[in-house]
């Protein structure tokens, strides 16, 4: 779980890593850029651990990312999209508020059906337990 990867609008990689908080920490403010994430959604029963992988994909326009420049978001969410098919999520951010740990377990949450898992993993030791998860 965690391991992410971030590119420029081209497409071409400028990071990789493991964990949300180093993957945050490689969002330039100054840039915009595209970040995939694996993230687990974790589920341990009495006899069974079921562990299901979620690719969140953030499309980043740093704050200080210029109005003019902001056009390029655009250009590059296609090249991104090829490049990375089978996302669970996809949104566009412009704070490292949006890529709180909270936020992206709410944002899987709301589109994953029935079935809860326990908690989620962001990798380097990231956890989150899921409010009122099934026991």
């Amino acid at each position: 779980a965690g391991s992410w990867v971030v590119a420029d609008k081209a497409g071409v990689e400028t990071a990789t890593g493991v964990g949300l908080e180093s993957c945050r920490a490689a969002l330039d403010e100054s840039q915009i850029l595209f970040a995939v994430i694996r993230i687990h959604g974790v589920d341990e029963r009495e006899s069974v651990t079921s562990v299901r992988p979620k690719y969140c994909r953030v499309n980043w326009v740093g704050p200080k990312v210029s109005a003019v420049k902001k056009i390029g978001a655009l250009q590059g969410k296609p090249i991104i999209a090829e490049m990375w098919k089978g996302t669970s999520i996809e949104f566009d951010a412009d704070s490292l508020d949006s890529l709180e740990a909270s936020n992206l377990m709410t944002r899987l949450l709301d589109c994953g059906g029935a079935h809860k898992p326990r908690y989620y993993e962001f990798g380097a030791d990231e956890k989150l337990e899921v409010p009122n998860a099934p026991n």
